[in-house]
């Protein structure tokens, strides 16, 4: 224990003009390294959740290589009877029709899945989502299987799919495919008055379908916004998108769609401008010839199948540059960086590294009260992060997580991204010994909170509302976008009148490292400066006002049933994925899953500030430092005239003004 001792006014008037600025909250050290200090904990075991390398990007792949999906023959006179300046539009969307993906012929601009199918509108929507054909006429016809012949040539229009699926990358190449849905190019070509095309990619065997329009030249009339009343099984589809707008030059004459279950694939045929529909039959995958059978009379006499082996083409995954602040292909926990700023009443942290973004999990969780916190994380917390918060607890995979005898937390936040473009989120909730507090009627008085927000040029997000749920008895879920556990005390004040305090939560998150540790090393986890960067309110976290504060923490898989071995506060060397969350305890792992963020470098947190090693922190620390500094300025550690290493209050390999300001930073909080 060091004794501390004040120092005369000469000295304090001295210190008080080294008062340190608080750090901007960007998911980034440089700048702060001064407030911050020296770091905390250094991983030191490989990742077992992938490594952030641009090498590990995935391919982004190549449209031009698929060669099968769905391939028909419709006679002309079906369409309006001219192949001239017939223009084609289509998509894959769900079986409902209800949710568009992001695969449409034309194009979009390097957007995700449209989602509500009635709502859209392309004409809002940069380019054309849709191409014009120009089918050359051949004296063979192509031969129906779902195979691209070469006879069909080049793209149509040139058109390549410029995105990747947001229906999933089918990886089964059997001809009812495994799943996924894609759309690659339009091939066509005419013979005999009949209309061939081939679109490549795969239409996933679970009911969703490819919906296609053709606007007609030769035709007048046509719809530009979709009206529903049409009947039969085309109607069933077709209403669903009623009010979708289409490009501005393009207006729907004819409707062709196709959806199949894996053994059946079916076919529907209407004429809006006539509001007459056909079902025009149903055949099997990769069927040779394409038959059809079982169709209405006057359907139009069409050949159709699917199938589904394509295993290349477009890609699962958004497209990927990294290094980004974004986007990361791996996660991983580098090092800790942390400071209790008891003077402004703020927890600052920084957990250096990546977030996989997708939705990859980082948990963590803070100790900052003795008498409170789960020593064994409990399954009936408030239902965060859609009860994730609660994998952790009792369940029929294991007993709960168990933490280290000296960490029972009683906070807890999750922060994960992903999505196109990438979104970030965050959720907090209140950890207590005894689970939520409730009221005579168990009503609740604790809140979940969540906060999301696209990620930008600050990627941060602040905990400051709106959402403010009221207590009402019959709410088990009460939800915040405020602070949490300040949102449930004020319902202990008047369980009707919640108040959101803001400004008590920020968290920043950087993706941009591409160094750290690895697969294979963790060589490199002391080097990293970027990842997520918190501020809290100490009252927000239930300080006592002398607990030491404590942090854990892991990497999660996107539901947070599996741990990664990327754990706060290290594991056994060579350690792999602990698996199982709810089987983990810690107790039987060598080291603590946690580091104590009041301690400078562990130990007794005044250790840097007795410079001389005399157990009391007082005038003469400050001279000897200041004696040792004064020779070893500039020079590369190590200083041989120093007493202790100058260079650890800023271990960077240089003796500089960092140095000087990191021990006077810790000499005045502990004089």
């Amino acid at each position: 224990m060091k004794v501390h001792t004040v120092l005369t006014a000469a000295a304090l008037a001295a210190l008080a003009g080294q008062a340190f600025a608080q750090p901007v909250v960007d998911g980034k050290l440089t700048g702060d390294e001064s407030f911050y200090g020296a770091i905390k904990w250094v991983q030191n075991v490989p990742t077992g959740f992938g490594d952030n390398d641009p090498a590990n990007v995935p391919p982004s792949g190549d449209a031009a290589a698929a060669v099968t999906g769905v391939e028909f023959a419709i006679p002309l006179s079906a369409i309006g009877g001219s192949a001239s300046n017939l223009r084609l539009t289509g998509w894959i969307n769900s079986g409902d029709r209800s949710f568009m993906s992001n695969q449409v012929i034309g194009g979009l601009p390097n957007l995700g899945n449209l989602g509500g199918t009635s709502n859209i509108n392309f004409s809002s929507i940069a380019g054309d989502q849709y191409i014009t054909l120009n089918p050359a006429t051949v004296g063979t016809a192509p031969t129906i299987d779902g195979t691209r012949d070469s006879i069909y040539g080049a793209p149509q229009a040139g058109w390549l799919q410029n995105n990747f699926t947001g229906f999933g990358d089918n990886g089964t190449a059997t001809p009812a495919g495994g799943g996924g849905s894609e759309i690659n190019a339009v091939y066509a070509v005419v013979n005999g008055g009949t209309l061939y095309v081939m679109i490549t990619g795969n239409v996933e065997s679970n009911g969703n379908g490819l919906d296609l329009f053709f606007d007609s030249s030769a035709v007048s009339g046509g719809q530009n916004v979709l009206a529903n009343g049409l009947g039969g099984g085309a109607g069933t589809r077709l209403n669903t998108m009623n009010n979708l707008t289409f490009d501005a030059a393009f207006n729907a004459d004819y409707y062709l769609t196709f959806d199949g279950n894996g053994t059946t694939n079916n076919v529907h045929f209407a004429n809006l401008n006539t509001a007459t529909g056909f079902f025009v039959g149903n055949g099997g995958y990769a069927t040779l010839g394409g038959a059809l059978s079982g169709g209405d009379g006057g359907a139009p006499a069409m050949s159709a199948t699917i199938d589904n082996s394509n295993t290349t083409g477009v890609t699962g995954s958004p497209p990927i540059t990294i290094p980004s602040a974004d986007a990361a292909v791996g996660s991983e926990i580098d090092g800790v960086y942390g400071y209790v700023d008891t003077a402004n009443g703020d927890l600052y942290v920084l957990i250096t590294g990546n977030i996989e973004s997708n939705f990859n999990k980082l948990h963590l969780f803070i100790d900052a009260n003795a008498t409170d916190g789960q020593s064994i994380m409990r399954s009936d917390n408030v239902s965060a992060l859609f009860n994730q918060i609660n994998r952790f607890g009792p369940g029929t995979e294991g007993a709960g997580l168990v933490w280290d005898a000296d960490f029972a937390p009683d906070y807890w936040m999750a922060i994960n991204m992903g999505g196109f473009p990438v979104t970030q989120y965050a959720d907090a909730a209140t950890l207590r010994a005894g689970g939520p507090i409730l009221g005579f009627n168990d009503e609740p008085y604790d809140y979940r909170a969540f906060r999301g927000s696209l990620n930008d040029a600050t990627n941060t997000m602040l905990f400051d509302g709106t959402i403010l749920d009221i207590q009402d008895g019959g709410d088990t879920d009460l939800e915040t976008n405020f602070a949490p556990r300040l949102a449930g005390n004020s319902l202990l004040f008047d369980p009707f009148n919640p108040v959101g305090t803001p400004d008590a939560i920020t968290v920043s998150t950087d993706n941009s490292n591409i160094a750290g540790v690895t697969s294979s090393s963790a060589a490199g986890a002391a080097a990293v400066t970027t990842g997520v960067e918190l501020r809290i309110r100490l009252t927000e976290l239930g300080w006592d006002g002398s607990s030491d504060i404590k942090i854990g923490g892991f990497m999660t898989n996107g539901d947070s049933g599996f741990v990664s071995n990327q754990v706060i506060g290290g594991l056994p060397d060579g350690s792999g994925n602990l698996g199982e969350a709810r089987a983990i305890d810690f107790t039987a792992i060598a080291g603590n899953q946690f580091v104590n963020l009041s301690q400078p470098g562990g130990g007794d947190p005044c250790d840097p500030a007795d410079y001389n090693g005399d157990t009391i922190v007082d005038i003469q620390d400050f001279l000897d430092f200041f004696g040792d500094y004064g020779p070893c300025e500039f020079q590369v550690t190590p200083c041989p005239d120093a007493l202790f290493d100058v260079d650890r209050y800023n271990p960077d390999g240089f003796v500089d003004i960092q140095d000087f300001l990191g021990f006077f930073d810790i000499f005045g909080q502990c004089s």
